[in-house]
């Protein structure tokens, strides 16, 4: 999706402010919103341990919790100050904004895809090792087999996260 058409759909948003610092997603927390980000620096972690930093207009963050009915899944904080265009409510946006729908769903089948590839790579790496790493395994069959709504894990810390029904 173009750029220019997202932030079209984004302009009639309302904008929210943060400091460096300032938490604007918390891991654990259900804040029911998305944010779309019109500018700025945030740092991503999860159980402390800091996955990335993202200042790509438009990047965005709460649609995981959103789309499984599930609590945010990392914490997102600002790395300098920043704006959020906030979705308050999401489920209605996207309804009427099927584009920006479609700009998540590429957001999410671009993450999947590097997923994919990365635990493909360390599954053809370490090959030779192939019992320390079956957890490679269960998660290229998980990924493949796992429908809409319905996720386990079958790794040391089974949970699983089911469908609301």
């Amino acid at each position: 999706m173009a750029q220019n058409l997202l932030l079209e759909s984004l302009n009639e948003l309302p904008l929210r402010h943060f400091e460096p610092g300032e938490i604007v997603i918390e891991k654990g927390a259900n804040s029911g919103q998305l944010y779309f980000l019109a500018n700025g620096s945030v740092e991503v972690s999860k159980n402390d341990v800091e996955i990335g930093k993202v200042s790509e207009i438009g990047a965005v963050f709460g649609e995981m919790a959103l789309l499984l009915y599930s609590q945010h899944t990392a914490t997102v904080r600002a790395d300098k100050p920043c704006d959020f265009y906030v979705v308050e409510k999401p489920k209605e946006f996207l309804i009427t904004h099927p584009e920006v729908a479609v700009y998540i769903g590429e957001v999410l089948a671009t993450r999947l895809n590097y997923i994919n590839n990365c635990l493909v790579d360390i599954k053809s790496e370490f090959k030779e090792y192939v019992a320390h790493f079956s957890a490679v395994d269960t998660a290229l069959e998980t990924v493949m087999k796992t429908k809409p709504g319905i996720i386990e894990h079958h790794g040391p810390s089974p949970t699983s996260v089911k469908s609301r029904e």
